[in-house]
């Protein structure tokens, strides 16, 4: 149950690794059907194979197999391709677990709300930062994350954001907006979306080019947010922002 165990562990985390699971052995095998080994990207792992050859042949392609976008069957014969003298051989279901992407979420008020229970759904990890504590608290995410009660003047790093990150800005006012989508767009995430009017955008667009940041990273800021499905209520918006995101996720591009 151990590597069950560290699985959960990391998942709960978002942290990437890779499960192999023993699901047939034949002949002199270490072990049988349901031996687990759980591997982590520095290389530590928990549970075991069988040890020895196979088990270092299996960490040794730790890397290569967190590259892969599905499950994969590997079987070895471990006279033959490991040089063992037990004659068995064993077919192993590589599985690689992604981290969880994390959506920041600036801005705690009713479109929030939404956007975070639906993205978590989608399986986003959620953090929301705003500097009202009436509506950034646990009541209203009680399964966020992340909830941080900071200033919205772009000067808050209560959340170190990463080109990993999936960003959206919703926060109460125009101001806040644009100082929060300009410190996010610093840290050139993989998405960056703010709420708002093809007006408000225009405008929006043209103080982050005047506040110094390239055309092309202005380009790509989502604004208005979300897919265009006619959306007005808040539950609506959220559909369609976190269509967008997996958009991104699973396409590369909204």
């Amino acid at each position: 149950m151990e590597p069950l165990a560290r699985a959960a562990e990391l998942m709960a985390a978002g942290r990437p690794f890779v499960m192999v699971t023993v699901v047939a052995a034949r002949g002199s095998a270490p072990r049988h059907a349901g031996a687990k080994l759980v591997q982590e990207p520095d290389g530590a792992f928990c549970g075991t194979i069988g040890g020895g050859a196979i088990e270092h042949a299996v960490l040794s392609r730790g890397a290569e197999w967190r590259g892969l976008s599905e499950p994969k069957l590997v079987t070895y014969d471990l006279t033959r391709d490991l040089g063992m003298a037990c004659g068995g051989a064993v077919d192993l279901l590589v599985e690689p677990i992604g981290a969880r992407p994390r959506l920041v979420l600036y801005g705690a008020g009713h479109v929030a709300i939404r956007v975070a229970r639906v993205a978590e759904q989608a399986g986003f990890r959620v953090a929301v930062v705003d500097d009202r504590v009436e509506w950034a608290n646990r009541d209203n995410y009680p399964t966020a994350d992340e909830v941080v009660v900071a200033p919205l003047d772009g000067t808050t790093d209560a959340v170190e954001l990463t080109g990993a990150d999936y960003v959206v800005v919703v926060t109460r006012g125009h101001a806040c907006d644009f100082e929060m989508a300009s410190r996010a767009l610093r840290a050139a995430p993989r998405y960056l979306g703010v709420i708002g009017s093809r007006r408000k955008s225009a405008a929006l667009r043209e103080r982050l080019l005047a506040d110094g940041h390239a055309p092309s990273a202005v380009e790509g800021v989502r604004s208005p947010v979300g897919v265009d499905i006619g959306s007005e209520t808040p539950a609506e918006i959220a559909v369609s922002v976190v269509a967008e995101l997996i958009a991104v996720r699973r396409k590369g591009h909204p």
